[in-house]
């Protein structure tokens, strides 16, 4: 999803007249998104030694380091006014060296937020569990063992290295993609940066109110009132048990759709819950 809204921005950008160099890591699924221009950061073998070491040692510092090498060398030949980053913590670049590189040559960075993790010693989400320790310091951690996966309590650590290079950054712009998100921004360290919100955006030309009903009629569907919710990953985080309970709420003409739910999951719904699985349709 972030790759996709990434590869978005660039091609805007270029329809203004602006050169720009899409990168993100050499994987399996990236690689058949590749086009001509774009740059694969590192290999999977040593993305895999990066992890290990982020995963098990406290060698943040350290890690990816001949990945982040190559990739500043890229950099410097492209000579970027703006570094526009959006997700970083499935963890492919040494962000010391990275940011070091942009206050040198002082390079504008601009940071997408699709969700928390920039601000937190671990979690990328934090609501389902109540916790607030974010906003003085994370400590005792309750999900370190949850994506992205630690082997340890690491979360004090993670937390005073993010607000040491995030504040170490003499230009920086934060973009979260949502008000709420932009507020929390404004309770953490990241308070005094330029926060920007910025929605993300849709094809209006493909998402458009439509006439067509085959699909709602083929699922039973005529006059009713309708409530969707979309997901690619359903369960407790994403609402699932939320929309299972206002399901009971709903008077006879209302029902609900649940968008992306995976092959094979099975749940106990009542009949005014219908499931669609995954689609790229």
């Amino acid at each position: 999803s972030t790759g996709s809204i990434m590869k978005a921005v660039a091609d805007y950008a270029r329809s203004r007249g602006h050169s720009v160099m899409v990168c993100y890591p050499d994987q399996r699924d990236n690689r058949k998104a590749y086009r001509e221009g774009d740059y694969l950061i590192g290999n999977r073998y040593l993305r895999n030694i990066g992890v290990f070491i982020c995963r098990y040692f406290r060698y943040f510092k350290y890690a990816h380091a001949i990945t982040t090498a190559c990739f500043i060398r890229r950099l410097k030949t492209f000579k970027p006014d703006v570094i526009h980053i959006h997700n970083l913590h499935p963890s492919y670049l040494n962000l010391y060296m990275l940011f070091k590189y942009a206050n040198k040559n002082n390079v504008k960075v601009v940071i997408t937020q699709h969700d928390c993790w920039l601000y937190t010693g671990h979690c990328p989400h934090y609501t389902d569990l109540g916790c607030n320790k974010w906003k003085s310091g994370c400590e005792s951690c309750k999900v370190y063992m949850q994506y992205p996966i630690s082997k340890w309590d690491d979360s004090s650590y993670m937390f005073e290295q993010k607000k040491r290079l995030l504040l170490s950054l003499k230009d920086l712009t934060l973009v979260p993609v949502s008000q709420w998100l932009g507020n929390e921004d404004k309770k953490s360290f990241l308070k005094d940066n330029k926060i920007c919100t910025i929605s993300n955006g849709i094809n209006l030309s493909i998402f458009k109110p439509t006439v067509d009903d085959t699909y709602l009629k083929k699922c039973g569907i005529g006059e009713e009132f309708l409530i969707m919710g979309c997901a690619t990953d359903w369960g407790y985080r994403k609402g699932l048990y939320d929309y299972l309970k206002f399901s009971t709420m709903l008077h006879q003409n209302e029902k609900i759709i649940l968008v992306g739910m995976p092959e094979g999951m099975l749940i106990d719904k009542p009949d005014n819950v219908i499931i669609v699985n995954r689609t790229e349709n």
